[in-house]
């Protein structure tokens, strides 16, 4: 799942294919192979190099190419690669950017919509004459969870936990590996604690999948789940008695060495951004702010719109809190006149604070843009 990794896939999934005739005469099969399968082919291909992006963190990535896949050999795809192709499509909106930045070309804007497309294909991919197909079932039923964990329907949410724990425990059901499925089961049940304010069951869980990516090597959900932990403390430091928002800078410190190893940059943006927070709540304002400016790029092309806008919302108050710094750091430097308008002994200061200030507003209006988007997408 790390750069080696990748590496070694993509030249397997694109020697033989672009050369296939290097070394010698084309194998009987290729010649003889028909339209059908090679479509088939390619679509497969396609997904694999989507599964690449995907294990690298690359959501938005990993959404295009199985877009692609999806609507341009989708009826030679196979069932289970075309479930896979609509959850990763889907999960863009849940885990990545969430916008439609794929446009079909139609004049009407709303039948231009991916996301709703999908969702449109997904229904229609059930005969109504048959029983729906195991891939189906799951595919809606972690859709639908999401949906009612973030619409704050616990008890739906955690009906469809047991339906999908009970297919993936059953071998001929299942569409991923047992332990892939576990960190899935594991990851559904961190997110519905979140939003039950259960923290502690949250960090249970995140912790058993943490161990559970690291014991079998799956460096990708090993580092998503450190930073899972290390945005569970820094939501309950809000919250608690005493300020723990200490406690995510361990997760958070290995989870950006593991981005760092193995080359995931949108993840490591991400954990900068959280760690820059985490500077901000111990008055480390300058440090944070140059975090932020230098995982803003990532943040902004990967990251989900409530990480964007939450990024946003940080850097306003890095801004603010330089400026009250400067207003108050000096005593006898800086004066309030009888209008209440800030005067100084040194003019450079009240121009600092002005321009810390309008930079703050601006970034706060951003925040407020991107946050408008997720009705937009609802």
């Amino acid at each position: 799942l790390g750069a080696s990794a990748a590496g070694g896939g993509a030249a397997v999934a694109g020697g033989s294919i672009a050369n296939p005739l290097e070394g010698g005469e084309a194998p009987s099969d290729i010649i003889t192979m028909n339209g059908s399968k090679t479509l088939s082919i390619l679509g497969k291909r396609i997904m694999m190099t989507s599964g690449l992006w995907d294990s690298t963190g690359h959501t938005s990535l990993a959404s295009l190419s199985s877009c692609a896949a999806l609507y341009g050999f989708g009826s030679k795809l196979g069932e289970d690669e075309s479930s896979l192709a609509t959850r990763r499509m889907l999960s863009s909106y849940f885990y990545g950017p969430g916008m439609d930045v794929w446009r079909i070309g139609c004049a009407d804007e709303s039948s231009s919509n991916v996301y709703a497309s999908t969702l449109l294909h997904l229904a229609k991919s059930s005969d109504t004459k048959k029983s729906p197909s195991t891939g189906w079932i799951q595919t809606s039923s972690t859709i639908l969870h999401e949906w009612c964990v973030r619409s704050y329907d616990f008890s739906m949410a955690r009906s469809l936990q047991c339906l999908l724990n009970n297919h993936a425990a059953l071998p001929s059901g299942a569409l991923m590996p047992a332990i892939e499925a576990s960190l899935a089961s594991l990851t559904r049940s961190t997110h519905l604690s979140i939003q039950q304010r259960d923290y502690e069951r949250a960090k249970t869980s995140a912790r058993r999948a943490c161990w559970l990516a690291s014991h079998h090597g799956l460096l990708f959900q090993q580092a998503w789940q450190l930073l899972q932990l290390a945005l569970i403390d820094l939501e309950s430091s809000s919250c608690a008695p005493q300020s723990t928002i200490e406690r995510a800078i361990p997760p958070l410190l290995e989870c950006l060495s593991l981005c760092e190893d193995y080359f995931m940059d949108p993840l490591r943006a991400v954990a900068l951004s959280a760690l820059a927070k985490v500077h901000l709540g111990m008055g480390r304002f300058r440090k944070a702010r140059s975090m932020l400016n230098a995982a803003m790029p990532l943040v902004m092309q990967h990251g989900h719109l409530w990480l964007q806008s939450e990024a946003c919302l940080t850097l306003a108050k890095c801004h603010l809190a330089e400026a009250s710094w400067i207003e108050g750091g000096k005593p006898g430097d800086l004066i309030s006149d009888r209008k209440g308008i800030l005067s100084t002994t040194d003019s450079g200061h009240a121009i600092d604070i002005m321009n810390l200030r309008q930079t703050a507003l601006f970034q706060l209006e951003k925040s407020a843009s991107i946050l408008e988007q997720l009705d937009e997408i609802s």
